[in-house]
């Protein structure tokens, strides 16, 4: 450690200083990542089983079965992503980043016509509201998700 008035003190500070305010960053971005990594959990489930009421995977060739495990897959991709966050690794905030661009591009590809065009529509607005909700968490999770990885060390931080 430098002396209080040697010329290299105010740069030890101030790397403190950065040090300090880049573990609060990806902290809270790690929250932040967790957080919506389960909001998107709680709104897919429930459009998930609203397009199972549906018929929906009929229209993609798929049984109830299959479309099921095809899902619980899907699920426990996602949960790994939120548990190696949770930790956070760099494989988990690449697993929320996918698994939020995937939710947010397959749901608008299917679905942004219909918001913007139907009515009435399904259950009615809470079914609008899902399939939004899908778009926007999936996508905000995405860019939360880049914006860690694109941090430099991720790694560094935890446990910290």
């Amino acid at each position: 450690m430098a002396l209080p008035n040697h010329p290299q003190a105010n740069r030890e500070q101030i790397s403190d200083a950065d040090t300090r305010a880049h573990i609060t960053f990806t902290m809270n971005s790690q929250m932040g990542v967790i957080l919506l990594s389960f909001l998107l959990l709680w709104v897919s489930i429930a459009h998930s089983l609203e397009d199972f009421v549906y018929g929906i995977p009929a229209r993609f060739g798929l049984s109830v079965v299959t479309a099921a495990l095809v899902l619980g897959a899907a699920y426990v991709v996602q949960v790994t992503g939120i548990l190696l966050a949770s930790k956070h690794a760099r494989s988990g905030y690449m697993i929320t980043f996918a698994t939020g661009a995937v939710w947010a591009i397959a749901a608008a590809a299917d679905h942004l016509k219909e918001v913007l065009t139907v009515w009435p529509y399904r259950e009615g607005v809470l079914s609008k509201l899902l399939e939004v909700g899908i778009m926007l968490v999936g996508a905000a999770l995405a860019v939360i998700s880049l914006v860690v990885l694109l941090s430099r060390n991720v790694d560094a931080v935890r446990g910290q």
